[in-house]
């Protein structure tokens, strides 16, 4: 079976609303994105190599699911990896 490297992403504002509606947290106190949420926002996609990327914020979970299903039934082999050991 072929293994892909899924980026999953979403704007910042939904990242701070699913945590206030999580964790009752989600901003600073002067109403800022709190740096660490800003850092994870930016370098867990550092280099940016993945075989399909998803917004959650568009998509629902299922239909991110389906779309994963979707591409390891394609004929197209997954790359990212590859590219991410050269």
């Amino acid at each position: 079976m072929p293994v892909l490297l899924v980026g999953v992403r979403r704007p910042i504002e939904v990242v701070r609303q699913r945590r206030l509606a999580a964790w009752n947290v989600g901003y600073d106190q002067d109403g800022s994105v709190p740096k660490p949420v800003l850092l994870w926002q930016e370098s867990v996609h550092v280099p940016g190599i993945y075989d399909l990327q998803v917004d959650t914020s568009v998509l629902s979970s299922e239909e991110c699911a389906e779309l994963i299903r979707k591409k390891l039934g394609s004929d197209r082999a997954p790359t990212a990896f590859r590219h991410l050991n050269e």
